[in-house]
């Protein structure tokens, strides 16, 4: 099973587990609800994505349509909701804070070596769309935040923030400066450096992330980064 069929598996059971819906939720939403799949009729997630919608149009009253777009995903959907009515603004991210997942991982600063025994410095993985900064009202310290023209072919770019800055870059200002995640990866180029939002805990000290772009079709390819306490930030 694909980790999308698998999350999408989980979020059925936690839908059909949960208990009814508020009271107001007759008076929303007053018109069919479009859900999107991206992969192809009578494929697993499809599957599961009809039994989800089946139960959550019972549940709002209303009737639900289910659109295939092959490999659309995540980009064209929020593409959709830019375009909603009353919809000032909107971006993706993976995970989501307080979603309950998360990742992290070691990467490599251009210039420094570790030492034998060391694995290296160390933050979340966040992936976010263009936009996503903006959404959110995360406040941007340094250099830039991802643009449609950060994208697959495009030089590899990642955005940080200030706990992972802080924790490697602790006199100096990080943006121009090379990492990568593996030996084989393409170093990016870090533009930007945010303020550390809380994505697991609402007291205490938060670990540091990078952040990467995610890519048109949701995934995340050259233009994808990582996010982390110290959170690194890649494009999608």
């Amino acid at each position: 099973m694909s980790l999308r069929a698998g999350v999408l598996l989980a979020a059925a059971v936690a839908f059909f587990s949960a208990g009814p819906l508020a009271a107001n939720a007759q008076d929303y939403p007053s018109r069919p609800v479009k859900l999107l799949i991206h992969t192809p009729p009578g494929s697993l997630v499809d599957v599961l994505g009809r039994l989800v919608g089946q139960e959550l149009g019972e549940r709002l009253g209303q009737s639900l349509i289910i659109d295939n777009r092959v490999g659309g995903a995540t980009m064209i959907a929020v593409e959709q909701l830019k375009n909603s009515p009353g919809v000032e603004s909107a971006a993706a991210a993976t995970p989501m804070p307080f979603s309950g997942f998360g990742g992290s991982a070691s990467f490599a600063i251009e210039g420094r070596v570790a030492p034998p025994g060391d694995p290296g410095p160390h933050g979340d993985i966040r992936q976010v769309s263009t936009g996503y900064f903006e959404t959110m009202g995360i406040r941007l310290v340094s250099g830039r935040t991802f643009t449609d023209e950060d994208r697959m072919g495009s030089q590899p770019v990642a955005i940080i923030d200030e706990n992972l800055a802080r924790q490697y870059w602790p006199n100096e200002n990080p943006v121009g400066r090379h990492i990568r995640n593996g030996q084989k990866d393409p170093w990016k180029t870090i533009v930007g450096v945010v303020a550390p939002v809380r994505h697991s805990q609402v007291a205490g000290d938060e670990a540091s992330a990078a952040l990467g772009k995610m890519g048109f079709d949701g995934s995340t390819g050259r233009g994808s980064g990582m996010a982390g306490s110290s959170r690194i930030s890649f494009p999608s």
